[in-house]
């Protein structure tokens, strides 16, 4: 009998150790997080979009540190984006799709979807998107976060569809290139002139080739009726690690048809989001709590 209760006081003692050293290491591990909260994944986001489209989805990567949160965000009533000038866009639909989550941190994209059409509450022009506004439950529980540069070019006067789109990169953890293939739909010659977007630091070269992938021309090309070409676009500027983390990307392609220079919208958006280890995002969220 003594020589069972000394096992049991050893395995209990075994645990109380195992169950203080997990509590010890795991306590150290959320050190690593800043204080609980809600945070953006810094964006640098371009979303062209003309008459041709029928939607927008703007599209938002969350991180939620576990460490003394109060509100989760699935809790918040709504989330509406906001520009620079402090106008509010309530998007028509909304999803939360988690990607990541344990004890520590959870991360979601959260997609806003809004009309492009008549309805659409972009104005005309350039639209800059900064902050994102939590919509609590109850009054006086709401709560703003950044969110980056989110840019919405609309550009309005354009029903005429001109090209059809394929092929095009859908995905890449650094915004390094861009490829889409257009065909002319119409029965005229067109000239692409290139991708228009707006990306702070970020320029582009474009190449065309043919549909093997082999060189064409660079800058500017002819396309006859019913034909097709690879845009080839590779980016200059601040691709870095430290800087372009959370690229969301749908240009606009710039071309002359029937004497005038015109838009054309692409409908596909290409992600361009570091794939974060969790210690650099434990990282990444501190610089994000030390300078908000």
């Amino acid at each position: 009998m003594k020589k069972y209760v000394t096992v049991v006081l050893i395995l209990a003692v075994l645990a109380i150790g195992a169950f203080t050293g997990g509590f010890a290491v795991r306590a150290t591990d959320l050190g690593k997080f800043p204080q609980g909260g809600i945070y953006a994944m810094r964006a640098n986001s371009y979303y062209g979009i003309t008459e041709q489209d029928s939607n927008l989805v703007i599209s938002l990567e969350i991180f939620e540190v576990r460490k003394g949160l109060k509100v989760r965000l699935v809790d918040y009533k709504d989330i509406q984006l906001e520009d620079e000038e402090g106008n509010v866009y309530e998007a028509e639909a909304k999803s939360l799709a988690p990607t990541y989550a344990d004890y520590a941190l959870t991360k979601t994209t959260v997609r806003l979807g809004y009309s492009a059409g008549e309805d659409c509450p972009f104005r005309e022009g350039v639209t800059k998107i900064v902050r994102a506004k939590l919509i609590g439950q109850e009054k006086d529980a709401d709560q703003t976060i950044p969110v980056g540069n989110i840019v919405v070019e609309r550009i309005i006067g354009q029903e005429e569809k001109y090209f059809s789109y394929s092929a095009y990169t859908q995905s890449s953890e650094q915004m390094a290139s861009y490829n889409i293939n257009v065909r002319n739909v119409t029965e005229n010659i067109v000239r692409i002139n290139g991708i228009q977007f707006i990306l702070d630091g970020m320029t582009a070269d474009v190449t065309f080739l043919d549909d093997y992938g082999n060189f064409l021309c660079k800058d500017t090309c002819q396309l006859a009726a019913g034909k097709s070409v690879i845009l080839s676009v590779t980016f200059t500027g601040d691709c870095s690690y430290e800087k372009v983390l959370n690229t969301k990307f749908r240009p606009l392609i710039k071309f002359r048809a029937g004497g005038e220079d015109i838009f054309a919208s692409v409908s596909a958006v290409t992600d361009y989001i570091s794939v974060l280890t969790r210690s650099q995002a434990a990282s990444y969220l501190r610089r994000l709590a030390e300078n908000d």
